[in-house]
């Protein structure tokens, strides 16, 4: 298995779209990257073979991963969600994808969606203004906070730096884009991301956030990406802020613990990438009948009723 091995789009057997020819050049080297986002998120690599992102390494574990992959990689999909997110992130950082306001109650009318088609092909993020007023209250928030401005504000890093590399057991390119990339010449590096959310920001309710949304895995896979280029004593940092107001703050830490036990289901993705890029399967949910189980809590609730 080398990086160079051509993706082969297959769904259990199902063709969907081809990738783009090899190129003939060199690929990107590897290391540092000032990367567009949208650059990025289409992944550079894939002339290449393509690249596993955080992303690809955190769905190809869910159920059905494999076809997941897959398919979103040849479709990709855009939510609202993403939009208001990313604008908090770019008003946040500073960088990003530039926002296009589209004064409209909601997404309803047809001269909305108009709107949110164009400012999409264009490569630019629509946002209702109501939501843009959110965004900034955001990102307000974040930068005045007396432990995340600090850690967004240039002083210990520069925003959406990527950095490329490849995973010495498989072959394969990593690639990772940092929302806050640490200075190179920083004895105590800090790396940063900072993570929108509707949960509580309370230890238990943060701990299931990150196992829910795979956070852990990321940060492992961003922390392989820095000591690739020397940057092994790096910390990451999260920055957790509501979405809703007052927009609390919380500026977060992952444990060695939650960061091997990330680390371990990392190599289990990578591996399980290097198998259907080199089998050309990506197999969906098996074939099986299997018996479903009340959870316990419902099983509780209805002897409390």
């Amino acid at each position: 298995m080398t990086a160079a091995t051509v993706l082969v789009e297959a769904i259990d057997g199902v063709p969907v779209p081809a990738p783009l020819a090899l190129e003939a050049g060199p690929p990107p080297a590897l290391g540092v990257h000032d990367w567009p986002a949208e650059t990025y998120h289409r992944d550079p690599l894939r002339p290449w073979g393509g690249s596993a992102s955080s992303t690809t390494l955190r769905k190809i574990l869910e159920p059905g991963g494999p076809a997941l992959v897959a398919w979103e990689r040849a479709h990709p999909t855009y939510r609202d969600a993403f939009d208001f997110g990313g604008a908090a992130h770019t008003i946040t950082l500073g960088k990003g994808d530039e926002i296009v306001e589209v004064f409209a109650d909601d997404w309803r009318t047809k001269a909305a969606k108009d709107a949110r088609a164009e400012a999409r092909a264009a490569g630019l993020r629509p946002l209702l203004s109501k939501d843009l007023v959110r965004a900034r209250a955001l990102a307000g928030a974040v930068r005045e906070h007396p432990l995340a401005g600090p850690l967004v504000d240039g002083r210990v890093g520069v925003p959406e730096r990527s950095v490329l590399w490849m995973d010495e057991t498989t072959g394969l390119y990593c690639r990772a884009m940092l929302d806050v990339f640490p200075h190179l010449d920083d004895p105590a590096p800090i790396a940063v991301d900072v993570k929108t959310t509707e949960s509580g920001l309370d230890p238990r309710s943060l701990a299931r956030t990150v196992i829910s949304y795979g956070y852990h895995q990321q940060a492992a896979h961003y922390l392989d990406g820095l000591a690739s280029i020397g940057l092994v004593e790096a910390r990451f940092v999260f920055v957790f802020v509501t979405k809703t107001p007052p927009h609390l703050v919380a500026v977060r830490t992952l444990s060695t613990a939650f960061l091997e036990l990330g680390r371990a289901r990392n190599r289990r993705a990578l591996d399980s990438l290097s198998w259907c890029l080199e089998s050309g399967r990506w197999p969906g949910l098996p074939a099986i009948t299997e018996e479903i189980e009340p959870p316990a809590w419902a099983t509780y609730q209805e002897e409390d009723a």
